[in-house]
């Protein structure tokens, strides 16, 4: 399947991508977080998550995104929607590319609990770079994690993502593997020089201390942990897809209960 996905970007080059550390890409604070459904019948964990931001967010413009708005931001071809309208997952994983290429700021999966705005450092946290995203280190496959990306505006990594991905659900109605946005970020940066020194330069972001509190959601709560976990990491990764019943004195249920 990578060698599959490797032939792939071969067979399909991209235009030349934005050239990389260009002080000619603005930086605009807007802060997407999607639910497909709507936010008033998502998951208690999402709906957690979601107040979470709207109390922390501070500089940021928070767009909330739904079904019944995107076309206020989005402009993906008839495709994409077409393809994925039963696939909300991967559906996503083109949306936060073309939301972050067209506009910049800050993607966030409707999961993550933010410690605090991510738009008070994103600027800093970029430096002359135009891309971040939380990382794992090898031998780990999974180089980039998707939940939680920044971009400058027409980034070269966003830019390249987005125009594999537009390239592959074109030729393909079905997915390769669950993990296609991971599997192509790593042909991207095995095969693209630029796409590659663009991940080398960026921050160090760990991905492992931002699922730290995930790990802990059914256990005992307690607030010195606690607030150890939340000053680890900007960004807590957490799932809805776990049978969580809402027990007294977890984890969870602390951030279920949360307002």
């Amino acid at each position: 399947m990578r060698r599959q996905l490797h032939d792939f970007v071969l067979r399909n080059p991209c235009d030349a991508l934005p050239p990389s550390l260009s002080a000619s890409r603005n930086w605009t604070p807007n802060l997407f977080v999607y639910w497909a459904q709507g936010f008033d019948d998502a998951p208690p964990i999402v709906k957690a998550c979601l107040r979470r931001v709207r109390s922390v967010v501070r500089e940021s413009r928070l767009i909330e995104l739904t079904d019944a708005n995107l076309a206020d931001y989005s402009d993906l071809p008839g495709y994409v929607h077409d393809k994925l309208a039963s696939d909300k997952t991967h559906y996503a994983d083109v949306l936060r590319c073309e939301l972050l290429k067209r506009h910049g700021g800050v993607w966030i999966d409707a999961t993550c609990y933010l410690s605090f705005d991510p738009g008070t450092i994103s600027p800093q946290l970029l430096g002359h770079n135009d891309f971040a995203a939380y990382r794992r280190n090898p031998p780990d496959v999974f180089m980039l994690s998707s939940w939680f990306m920044i971009s400058r505006s027409n980034s070269a990594i966003a830019s390249a993502l987005l125009h594999y991905l537009l390239e592959y659900w074109r030729c393909h109605d079905t997915k390769i593997h669950y993990f296609l946005i991971h599997f192509l970020f790593e042909a991207l940066y095995n095969l693209r020089e630029e796409i590659r020194d663009d991940w080398n330069c960026g921050p160090n972001l760990d991905a492992y201390a931002a699922h730290r509190l995930q790990e802990h959601l059914l256990e005992p709560f307690d607030q010195v942990a606690f607030r150890q976990i939340m000053a680890s990491s900007m960004v807590h990764k957490l799932t809805y897809k776990h049978a969580t019943p809402l027990s007294g004195g977890t984890y969870y249920a602390h951030l279920i209960g949360s307002q």
